[in-house]
């Protein structure tokens, strides 16, 4: 890149220099040894959930196509642009060109949004689910559209930050750098760092707000100040309700966390580069970075149909995990004779693939080899 490429731009000094200000190494080991542990747990939880959504017909709801949506944000941001921030951290510099730096910083402000606007698509599909059943119906074709619109919006939104961000060179130590925020270097950098923030934060938090509100007092309500919420008489199913809970625990949590980030943005942004410090940074965004490990955790809190499938899938079977040797054994009904519904004995030391689906096969009742029952067994069956 040439010299007049990765000029330093005016007013912008401070900025350069409090990214390259020297670090201690202490302190650049515990930062990346949190990104690494986030990263390690965010990937591995997240591939799990698209795994168990995509296995299981359990968890194959509309709500469940949301999450999915939700896992493959934080995978991208995983894959994307953790590697290249850590990389960023621990040699103080910016080592993988201009092109790379605004893709990261592109994907940086895409993830959150990506995720709010989901968010908000969420708590409308809730609202309406339990408030107006009959009014509007979230679809599996209208959710996978719903998803798609979040995404694009998001894309149109944060397209701008592929122009606005580049490589700079500092002043002082003459080293490449990435910028971490917005410049207001000049006036369009300032209004549309003001504008993404109300578009992908401030909005839909109030919508999100809003919607949970509405659904919460619909549920619950407060008997007297004792702060003790009871369900009223609505006919709302449980499972919805723990859906809700787990829903609402993952949104506040995010929006929380992600409230430092957008307050610094917002900060340097507005009143100037003199206050950014690249630690400042690493704190708020691991902070954020913390939500893609922290929303695994609580699908598996709160879902039991989520649990099981995890089972299924690390213990690489989808019954022998359950039913180490046999079946729940009762008294047979005349039903249970007639469709040879009986016990399966498994040997653990055996490489044959055995299936309920296969043993209890209608089509083979009549050869003895599809029911491998002791002849000295006693005749139970399920």
């Amino acid at each position: 890149m040439g010299e007049d490429a990765n000029a330093t731009p005016a007013g912008n000094a401070d900025t350069i220099n409090g990214h390259a200000m020297d670090r201690e190494v202490g302190q650049i080991a515990a930062e990346s040894s949190i990104l690494l542990f986030t990263w390690c747990v965010s990937l591995a939880g997240n591939i799990l959930v698209c795994i168990v959504i995509y296995r299981s017909r359990r968890v194959q709801s509309t709500t469940n196509f949301f999450v999915v949506s939700l896992a493959c944000s934080d995978i991208i941001v995983t894959v994307l642009c953790i590697p290249f921030i850590a990389s960023q951290n621990i040699a103080n510099k910016w080592q993988i060109g201009s092109v790379s730096c605004r893709i990261v910083r592109f994907v940086q402000f895409l993830w959150p949004a990506s995720i709010m606007f989901t968010f908000a698509s969420i708590c409308v599909d809730r609202f309406y689910t339990i408030i107006y059943p009959l009014s509007f119906k979230v679809t599996r074709g209208v959710a996978k559209r719903m998803i798609l619109g979040c995404w694009l919006l998001a894309a149109v939104v944060c397209c701008p930050c592929l122009h606005l961000f580049e490589t700079t060179k500092s002043s002082v130590d003459d080293i490449i750098l990435c910028p971490t925020y917005i410049r207001n270097s000049d006036w369009f950098g300032t209004i549309y760092g003001v504008l993404l923030i109300q578009v992908t934060y401030v909005i839909p938090s109030v919508i999100i707000g809003v919607l949970h509100i509405k659904v919460f007092r619909y549920i619950w309500s407060c008997r007297g100040c004792s702060f003790k919420f009871k369900r009223t008489a609505n006919p709302v199913p449980r499972a919805k309700v723990k859906m809700l809970k787990m829903l609402m625990t993952a949104t506040f949590s995010t929006i929380v966390l992600y409230l430092p980030f957008y307050l610094v943005h917002t900060w340097y942004t507005v009143l100037g580069s003199s206050y950014l410090e690249f630690t400042t940074f690493m704190a708020v965004f691991g902070l954020m970075h913390t939500t893609t490990a922290l929303k695994p955790i609580f699908y598996m809190v709160y879902n039991s149909n989520f649990r099981r499938g995890c089972k299924e899938i690390l213990c690489m079977s989808t019954s022998r995990c359950y039913r180490q040797n046999t079946y729940a054994i009762t008294t047979a009904s005349s039903i249970g004779k007639k469709n040879r519904i009986g016990i399966i004995h498994i040997d653990p030391n055996s490489k044959n693939n055995y299936s309920p689906s296969r043993t209890f096969n209608r089509s083979l009742h009549i050869e003895k080899s599809a029911w491998p029952i002791e002849n000295n067994m006693a005749s139970t069956y399920i």
